[in-house]
């Protein structure tokens, strides 16, 4: 394997001769203060490529839904997702939505991420509408890690877009949109 000569000049070669018998497949092994590369050297040797600056990546979203509630069976875990919606009419506003849960499914996670959740209006800077926080231990990268978030009383300004942002380790993961619409009065 070729060194990538982009890698920043803190990369480090060495030969490590108790990895003999075969010849090693390139991998990665990220934990908190960066990263190391393996790769099959001459003669069956692992060369270990030090980065430890390399930031380890965020877990991958597989599905994030907004519902009405979100029931969690006590017997066996297994969530139940009631009532999905991706739009809100109201007569008047502000208005108060009584409750809004989500769902969010995600793998490839590694150690301890933290998670931030909230829900913004696209047209204004404004500090977001509601906001939770999580962390999520990942023994495996390739578990899948289930949570629900609910929340009641969401006051909503005006008629608009809104948005439910999902972000891990301060990087931005995933959104869904909320319209918010006016209904004609009776």
């Amino acid at each position: 394997m070729r060194v990538n000569t982009t890698w920043p000049a803190s990369v480090r070669v060495n030969t490590h001769p108790t990895f003999r018998g075969g010849t090693v497949g390139p991998f990665l092994a990220l934990d908190g203060g960066g990263a190391t590369a393996y790769s099959g050297g001459i003669g069956g040797y692992l060369r270990e490529i030090s980065m430890p600056d390399a930031k380890i990546p965020a877990p991958y979203p597989l599905a994030m839904v907004i519902a009405d509630a979100i029931w969690r069976d006590p017997a066996t875990g297994k969530r139940t997702i009631l009532g999905c919606f991706s739009s809100i009419g109201a007569k008047e506003f502000p208005v108060v939505h009584p409750q809004l849960a989500v769902y969010v499914a995600l793998t490839d996670g590694r150690g301890t991420v933290p998670f931030k959740i909230q829900m913004v209006d696209v047209d204004d800077e404004a500090a977001p509408i509601f906001q939770a926080e999580a962390e999520v231990e990942f023994s495996d990268p390739r578990m899948v890690v289930e949570m629900d978030f609910h929340f009641g009383g969401i006051t909503l300004p005006h008629a608009g877009e809104f948005r439910i942002q999902l972000i891990a380790s301060g990087e931005f993961l995933l959104e869904r949109r909320i319209v918010v619409q006016q209904l004609p009065g009776e």
